[in-house]
């Protein structure tokens, strides 16, 4: 006859009761996690898709000679750099450091169809701010059929007190408009000028170009 040693089977009850509660509260964290990091996301305010594509983008990963490729250097000093972490590359600009490059033909919206922006990442030193400026061919006012001008867009990011060029880049949206805030009109974006306004130093990344309407979410 096979005798039941009471203590071991209580001990054996407990340790599976143990192993069960385990695994519900592994499953249980498996699933909130995902729930958290969603929530997290949707508080820090990630981009919403406005269903309007980027009508031109440049992530500064390709190097040519030190600068990142298709860019050249219009004053100061500029160059390639590591920006926010390891192996992401980006721009950066100081003494009085201005770069431009061509862009394929990016035909642009005006005024009445909400107009252009630039959007980036940029981390600047405090008294130091940017100057985007786009250069567009558009139809000559009172010109006969077919005839163009180049009128130049510009948008502005203003300095900001306290800030470092070695801190964190931070998402910037700078409308592009004429000087005197007249009507732009439609036209074609053949180039970009990106220059310092200010002292100091600036690292920019992820440019973008796209209609301003792209910032506006669907639903």
């Amino acid at each position: 006859m096979v005798t039941t040693n009471p203590w071991v089977t209580t001990r054996q009850a407990l340790v599976a009761r143990l192993t069960k509660r385990q695994a519900l509260v592994a499953r249980v964290t498996r699933l909130a996690l995902p729930l958290a990091l969603a929530s997290a996301l949707l508080g820090a305010g990630c981009p919403c898709d406005s269903g309007v594509p980027d009508l031109f983008y440049d992530g500064f990963q390709e190097v040519c000679d030190g600068l990142p490729c298709g860019w050249d250097v219009d004053a100061g000093d500029v160059a390639s750099v590591v920006s926010f972490h390891s192996g992401e590359l980006g721009m950066r600009l100081a003494v009085a450091g201005a770069a431009a490059r061509d862009l394929p033909d990016t035909l642009l919206p005006g005024s009445d169809e909400g107009g252009a922006q630039v959007s980036l990442l940029a981390a600047c030193d405090g008294a130091t701010g940017l100057v985007v400026e786009v250069d567009i061919l558009s139809a000559a006012a009172g010109g006969t059929s077919g005839e163009t001008e180049q009128l130049t867009l510009s948008g502005h990011l203003d300095p900001q007190p306290g800030a470092s060029a070695g801190g964190p880049l931070l998402l910037r949206q700078l409308a592009l408009s004429l000087p005197g805030q007249d009507p732009v009109p439609t036209g074609t974006a053949v180039r970009i000028r990106v220059a310092l306004d200010g002292p100091g130093v600036c690292t920019i990344d992820e440019l973008h170009l796209a209609a301003s309407r792209a910032n506006q979410c669907l639903g």
